[in-house]
């Protein structure tokens, strides 16, 4: 399990960062860049937390059981996902633009 964590963190950090690096806005403090940015920097800030926890206590915390499991792991897959979906979907805006 903590194996399985720790890349699922490592990914969506990876996805995250990637965006961010592509991504160049003419103004910062707009609504529009900040909408498109504001819940990636959030998830980048929260993942790195997650991991630096993780490698700093050596490994996740015990869980309640199966389905806490479950969600846990199925929620953060589903953000790495949409994190990739917005990654993939602003290089294609970029290429046609």
């Amino acid at each position: 399990m903590a194996a399985v964590l720790f890349t699922l963190y490592a990914a969506g950090l990876v996805f995250a960062v990637a965006f961010l690096a592509r991504y160049l806005p003419r103004r910062w403090y707009s609504a529009a860049s900040l909408n498109g940015a504001g819940w990636i920097i959030i998830v980048v800030i929260t993942f790195a937390r997650a991991l630096a926890l993780m490698l700093l206590r050596g490994g996740p915390q015990p869980t309640r059981g199966p389905l806490d499991a479950l969600i846990s792991l199925g929620s953060l897959a589903a953000v790495d996902l949409l994190l990739l979906v917005r990654l993939v979907s602003y290089l294609r805006y970029r290429r046609a633009g």
